[in-house]
Order: structure tokens, then C-alpha cells, then sequence
């Protein structure tokens, strides 16, 4: 087996997750069209909870909503041009074509579903945000995992590709913001439990199917050009 054989990753594992996040996405939003307007109990038991936790930490409150606007639709775009452009500018093309992919997919994804289910944020959600009629998924939540979550395996492989460590702790960074994304949204009240888990879910389907298309594993150095073989070693062989 050759050293880049051993390093892709099997379609079988990628497809396999696929199908089980997109299982747990379909009845996630099974659950959330059968209830309507009426969050399950363990909804309001979580949103109740973390309002209680963080009555008196208006710091961290704070921090997640700015968190929040600093992943905004329109910051999230300007960062997928952004990492797109440079992928590009070095010569990284599978790379960015599997972020622009799994972005894409995942937007789609999330508009389709929240104007299939129309679902009510939670109250005081007006505070945060303006279209109180799209709770599910968590738009934030999903772009976490199929723009955030690309872009960081995207430079992981870059550190792998270039053996440059500041991309693999950029990787880690942005990696962990997108992880994160799920909980501030819990933590300032505009989504329900399982807008978060809904989100996860959604993100991972468009993640794991754009890694099983591009494939970007197979990106081992920089999209170059062969050089010409130098003339004159050529005539003194």
C-alpha cells in the first residue's frame, strides 16, 4: 500500500457517518415538526437552566452573543471567501473546493430545513436576533461544523502538506470555535436543545458527504506545476 493510499480516508467510514447523522438529523426533524409550536419538556428544562446559570454572569452572556455576531451570516460568508481565496492563492485547489462544497451544501441544508419547519425561537429571543420564525436548526450550529469545521480540517492538512505548525494550532483554534458555536447559542436563549443538537447533526451530513466526494486527505503537497528539467543536466547525462 502506498504512503497516500494509506493516508485517504475509506469512502465506507465517511459514508457511514454520513448516513447516521443524517438519521438523527431526519428524525430530529421528524420531532420537530410533530410537536409544532410547543418545544419538547427537556427544550424548556435546558433553556430554563442555562438562564438560571447565567443570570448573574452578564460577562459571559456577553461574550457568547459576541461570539454570535462575530459568526454572523454575513462574517461567516466573508470568511468562507476569504479561506476559499487563499486556499486557491496557494495552489491548495482540492482543498478549496471541498470548503466551498461542504459550505455550500450546508447553507442549502439549513434554508431548506428552517422554511420547512418554520419553527418559533425561544422567548426573549427577540433580544439577539430578528427572524424569530427560524429556530430550527441553529444556523450558527451548523455553520460551525460545515464551514468552521472544513476550513480546520482544511488546515490541518495544509500543516500536514507544508509541516508548518502554526496551521495545525489555527486548525485546532477554528475547530474548536465551530464546536463551540452550538453552546453560546443555548447560553443567550435564541435556540431550543434541540435546534442545537438538529444543527450538529445537519452540519455533520454536509461535512462527512463533502469529504466523501472531494476527498481533500488526497491534497499531500501544493497543486504545482512539474518544473522543465534543466538543459544542460540533460546533455551532460
Amino acid at each position: 500500500m502506498s504512503a497516500r493510499s494509506s493516508r485517504e480516508w475509506p469512502n465506507s467510514f465517511l459514508l457511514a457517518c454520513f448516513a447516521a447523522f443524517l438519521v438523527g438529523a431526519l428524525v430530529l426533524t421528524w420531532v420537530a415538526l410533530a410537536v409544532g409550536d410547543t418545544p419538547p419538556q427537556v427544550d424548556i428544562a435546558v433553556n430554563q437552566w442555562f438562564a438560571d446559570q447565567l443570570a448573574n454572569q452578564e460577562w459571559l452572556v456577553g461574550l457568547a452573543a459576541a461570539v454570535g455576531t462575530a459568526t454572523s451570516p454575513v462574517f461567516s460568508t466573508l470568511f468562507a471567501l476569504v479561506a476559499i481565496a487563499g486556499l486557491i492563492i496557494a495552489k491548495y485547489y482540492r482543498l478549496a473546493a471541498f470548503v466551498a462544497v461542504s459550505a455550500l451544501l450546508g447553507v442549502i441544508m439549513a434554508g431548506v430545513v428552517k422554511m420547512l419547519v418554520g419553527r418559533p425561537r425561544p422567548p426573549g429571543a427577540a433580544e439577539y436576533v430578528t427572524d424569530l420564525d427560524a429556530s430550527f436548526p441553529s444556523g450558527h450550529t451548523m455553520a460551525g461544523i460545515y464551514l468552521y469545521g472544513a476550513v480546520a480540517i482544511a488546515l490541518w492538512l495544509v500543516a500536514r502538506s507544508s509541516n508548518v505548525r502554526v496551521w495545525r494550532v489555527l486548525a485546532v483554534a477554528v475547530g474548536a470555535l465551530g464546536l463551540l458555536l452550538g453552546l453560546t447559542r443555548l447560553m443567550i436563549g435564541v435556540h431550543w436543545l434541540t435546534d442545537v443538537l438538529a444543527g450538529l447533526a445537519f452540519g455533520f451530513v454536509a461535512l462527512f458527504l463533502s469529504l466523501a466526494v472531494v476527498h481533500p486527505e488526497r491534497t499531500s503537497q501544493r497543486s504545482q506545476t512539474v518544473a522543465p528539467a534543466d538543459p544542460a543536466a540533460s546533455r551532460s547525462s
